[in-house]
């Protein structure tokens, strides 16, 4: 993290931990503007004139702005005093996810050993299981058992995410598309 950047733009969906990172890096000063739901009526030029206010009212004060992935955001995070959080830089890595179980009391001494429980899993099987969401991977530390409703949870996460990335709605169709085998493309070519 740059410690000159007065604003933080967090481009991140649901369940990443946006708000955590943004509160964190406020360091109890400043203010969190969040819009990352977008509420009806704002729309992303809205948000990034609201988040520009903030920032001339703080004065010398931090401002961390959660928003959707849409271009205003991006351009709002070129300013020279920004820094820009986006997905991947959200998403906890195998050895974040072997850290976060230890801090829990949940997890292992080692990578290689497995997180008590009746589905006990590695870290890396966790990173595996939710992509490094910390929402997934807290929920897995805390239940093993609780794939699926996990799974439920992500997915409405990620639904308003993929809208804003493929509006024309593609990617859900792609999903039921079969893997590609040899015997496929030997039949289309």
């Amino acid at each position: 993290m740059d410690p000159a950047a007065r604003l933080l733009v967090v481009i991140g969906p649901r369940g990443s931990g946006r708000r955590r990172i943004a509160s964190t890096w406020l360091e109890g000063a400043g203010q969190l503007v969040d819009f990352s739901e977008m509420p009806p009526g704002t729309t992303p030029a809205v948000a990034v004139r609201r988040v520009l206010t903030v920032l001339e009212d703080s004065g010398a004060a931090r401002v961390a702005a959660i928003l959707p992935p849409v271009p205003q955001a991006f351009e709002l995070a070129l300013r020279p005093d920004a820094q820009l959080l986006r997905g991947p830089d959200l998403f906890l890595t195998v050895p974040e996810v072997e850290r976060l179980a230890r801090e829990l009391g949940t997890g292992p001494a080692l990578s290689g050993t497995r997180v008590p429980g009746p589905a006990a899993k590695t870290p890396e099987q966790l990173w595996r299981l939710t992509g490094g969401w910390l929402y997934g991977v807290e929920t897995l530390l805390k239940d093993p058992g609780a794939e699926m409703e996990l799974a439920n949870v992500l997915g409405r996460a990620i639904a308003p995410w993929v809208a804003y990335v493929d509006p024309e709605g593609l990617l859900p169709e792609a999903a039921f598309l079969p893997f590609f085998s040899e015997d496929m493309l030997q039949a289309f070519y």
